[in-house]
């Protein structure tokens, strides 16, 4: 059902093909219960690396490399996330919150722990979870179609939009909403505010909120998803750089892609100023990658510069160099 071919490029034809290999090899397709889906753990099941947790990996970067493939598989996976649903809602109320609130890790369980926490950590989790659910409904692969949307992507984005609403906080000042005492995605700055990437996350996740709820005619929305939306607040430098975060200086070093990912996968760009911002950023962060960084950073540079730029090589070297 799937086939790889590079003429051009034998290796990378041979890496991409083994990459989809060792992912199959990971998951299936038959034998899943539709009530516990399919949980992929970080190193799937070829090491008990992070106690075999399930992480963010699993809904933004092992899910879509499967789904233009095996839309099922990612079916499974993203129906994990559902069967877990309500202990997210039991989490977020248990913090005084609306919605559903998900751990940074969970396995059976997916209640808070010390090692997976709920608060003040990486919130970005859960536009995570919303965004992979909506774009196995934007695949429209067969089975796939507003049942689907209604029952099992609405009620993951409607909560995460319902709990984000509750967390962000109004600064009258700058007259925008903010978000506090987080980690975004490069984990070398912790406890930070306005974490770029989930700043940019809450606002796209309350415009894709309010897009599907008025597609199915929902009475469960909530007028101030556009507000806020509207006026997130995400740090720009003068020079126009998005900073990663509030005070973010420029001799930091960055443990992956976090900025880029508003480029790809989040597709956070709506305008002219915007777009010419993102270039800005794809260069400026790819000098300040840390040298003992994961994997996780230049396939995304890879992406992003083939998505931004028609001239250059800048997607071949970052290729070259994931």
């Amino acid at each position: 059902d799937a086939f790889i071919e590079i003429p051009s490029d034998s290796l990378l034809e041979m890496t991409a093909r083994s990459s989809l290999y060792h992912l199959l090899a990971n998951t299936r397709q038959y034998n899943v219960s539709e009530n516990r889906g399919l949980p992929v753990p970080v190193s799937g099941l070829s090491s008990d690396s992070y106690g075999g947790m399930v992480f963010w990996d699993a809904d933004m970067w092992i899910l879509p490399a499967l789904l233009p493939f095996f839309p099922d598989i990612a079916k499974h996976m993203n129906n994990y996330r559902n069967g877990t649903h309500h202990q997210a809602q039991l989490n977020a109320k248990e913090y005084g919150y609306r919605g559903a609130l998900y751990p940074w890790t969970s396995a059976r369980f997916a209640n808070c722990t010390s090692t997976g926490p709920c608060l003040d950590y990486e919130y970005h989790i859960n536009v995570d979870i919303a965004m992979s659910s909506f774009s196995i409904y934007m695949n429209g692969a067969e089975g796939i179609d507003d049942e689907y949307l209604r029952y099992t992507t609405w009620p993951l984005v409607r909560d995460a939009a319902q709990f984000f609403t509750d967390y962000v906080k109004y600064n009258d000042t700058i007259g925008m909403y903010e978000t506090h005492n987080l980690t975004d995605p490069d984990e070398f700055a912790n406890f930070i505010n306005n974490g770029a990437f989930t700043n940019a996350g809450i606002k796209s996740l309350l415009k894709w909120a309010t897009d599907i709820g008025n597609h199915l005619d929902s009475d469960e929305m909530d007028p101030r998803w556009i507000e806020i939306s509207e006026k997130m607040y995400i740090p720009t430098s003068e020079a126009n750089i998005t900073l990663e975060y509030s005070s973010m200086n420029s001799s930091v070093e960055i443990k992956q892609a976090d900025v880029v990912l508003m480029i790809y996968p989040l597709g956070y760009i709506t305008d002219e100023s915007i777009l010419s911002n993102a270039i800005k950023n794809l260069y400026y962060y790819s000098e300040r990658q840390s040298a003992s960084g994961p994997a996780m950073t230049y396939p995304v540079f890879v992406a992003a510069a083939s998505s931004l730029l028609n001239h250059g090589c800048s997607s071949q070297s970052y290729l070259y160099k994931s």
